[in-house]
């Protein structure tokens, strides 16, 4: 009885703190208090504004990230040395990653359509500098932060092969919500997309290769908008 509500206790302490850092993310975006008009006049005064508060969030997810592997990392994740096995996965997940967005836009179901395509398509438009800086650079890194590398080592940080398996599906579960929040075939697209980095993490051990993946998945959504 006493394991179960210290698992219990653990899991709703880790739940909030998730809740407080998506909150915190939802505050970074600075351009959602402006009316398009007011963006569109302000927008290099806004990049500075958003750079800097973006900046101070990845610092703090860095920071929050490196303290819980100093805790307890049975996983052994962190910064390693490039390996031919690290490069080898990393370059398989490319290609995954090139393979689905063939097979994507070889479908009838376009992701363009996808509710969170559809605003950052509207963010272009009114802020086009801006958007870029978001999408590519600052949005990968924060999300790799909050749904691979802390999801992974504050929820389900067992060394064995189901517990990876599991946070695996449940983080990329949740990236696609995040992404197309009603279930739709766009749903799946972008849970595909959170399972694949989630992957590419777990089996390096470095959050460096699926922030990479990540941004040139952005990179290539973004040169293909024009």
């Amino acid at each position: 009885m006493g394991k179960i509500i210290s698992i219990g206790g653990s899991l709703l302490k880790h739940s909030l703190l998730l809740t407080g850092i998506l909150l915190l993310d939802i505050l970074t975006e600075f351009h959602d208090f402006f009316t398009i008009s007011k963006l569109q006049q302000d927008q290099y005064e806004v990049l500075v504004i958003e750079l800097i508060l973006k900046g101070a969030f990845i610092w703090f997810l860095h920071w929050l990230y490196f303290r819980q592997l100093k805790r307890f990392n049975p996983n052994g994740y962190g910064l390693k040395p490039l390996s031919r096995k690290n490069t080898l996965i990393f370059l398989i997940g490319v290609a995954s990653l090139f393979a689905l967005l063939c097979v994507e836009s070889l479908t009838p179901f376009n992701a363009d359509n996808a509710t969170n395509q559809v605003l950052v398509n509207k963010f272009i438009r009114t802020a086009p500098l801006l958007a870029s800086v978001d999408a590519v650079l600052a949005a990968p890194i924060i999300e790799e932060f909050i749904l691979r590398g802390i999801f992974f080592n504050y929820f389900v940080n067992k060394n064995t092969i189901m517990s990876k398996i599991f946070v695996v599906l449940v983080s990329g579960f949740v990236f696609g919500l995040l992404h197309e929040p009603h279930f739709t075939v766009n749903l799946l697209v972008y849970c595909t997309m959170g399972w694949l980095f989630g992957s590419v993490y777990a089996l390096t051990g470095d959050l460096r290769y699926s922030i990479a993946l990540h941004i040139l998945n952005n990179v290539l959504a973004f040169v293909s908008m024009f």
